[in-house]
């Protein structure tokens, strides 16, 4: 397997990338490392997260995405994360790094990203929809999305361990665990999907039914999650009822 390495240029055109224009999904701020060594010597994982970065914030911009990013539309959403190898380190063998999510704020979807100059295949991981919770990870930078329905706080808390292909672990290796954190300025009105922001209309049932049509988060509003039926429908209607504070 290749040596990994930060790399300089990357970061610096993966900077640039999260300009983005209205027809993409923007990165939400500047990026927010997460930064993941490896001691052969001691034989133990590392993790820590770039602290000189602000906490993110999940954000709608009223923009509307094609697919595969449609995943977002109607959600708030953040990739200022970035996944990155520090130093120059090989994984032991022919093992591979994995990254598990182990816990999350319930609310919180997570869709497989890349780099800002190729944003991913936006496919559900991390427990998302039934996904897997864990994913394999090259090396090489990596923004996953991150988004969600109301506001609050939120956090999700992630080990990086070497496992095999299938994902299990090598033994008599470490791991690491960071956890992460997003604030979201989403209304707390779970019924409330289109703007105006804090005034429910037309504009919002027509946003849960062209959501709730396509599978989409929007629409995804109870128990169980990934799962569209009556109970989607019941709660935005009982959301919408009662009104935004």
């Amino acid at each position: 397997m290749k040596m990994f390495a930060v790399s300089v240029a990357a970061v610096f055109l993966v900077s640039l990338g999260g300009l983005a224009c209205g027809d993409t999904p923007r990165m939400g701020g500047p990026m927010k490392h997460i930064m993941v060594m490896y001691d052969d010597m001691m034989q133990t994982l590392m993790a820590h997260v770039d602290e000189s970065v602000p906490t993110p914030e999940l954000k709608n911009y009223g923009e509307t995405y094609d697919p595969p990013a449609d995943v977002l539309n109607g959600t708030w959403y953040n990739a200022q994360y970035g996944w990155m190898v520090e130093g120059f380190w090989t994984p032991p063998g022919s093992s591979h790094i994995w990254i598990e999510q182990i816990s999350a704020t319930p609310g919180l979807s997570v869709y497989s990203g890349g780099t800002m100059m190729n944003q991913g295949t936006f496919a559900p991981i991390c427990g998302t929809n039934g996904s897997a919770p864990a994913f394999s990870w090259s090396g090489t930078m990596l923004h996953n999305w991150y988004a969600v329905r109301r506001g609050g706080q939120f956090e999700a808390t992630y080990r990086v361990y070497f496992g095999d292909v299938n994902g299990v672990p090598l033994e008599g290796y470490g791991e690491a665990e960071v956890t992460i954190n997003w604030t979201s300025n989403a209304p707390s009105c779970p019924a409330d999907l289109a703007e105006p922001w804090g005034v429910l209309n037309f504009f919002d049932v027509q946003a849960f039914l062209n959501a709730f049509s396509a599978h989409l988060p929007a629409a995804d509003l109870a128990d169980p999650q990934g799962v569209f039926d009556f109970f989607d429908v019941q709660a935005f209607l009982n959301s919408f009822s009662a009104g935004c504070p």
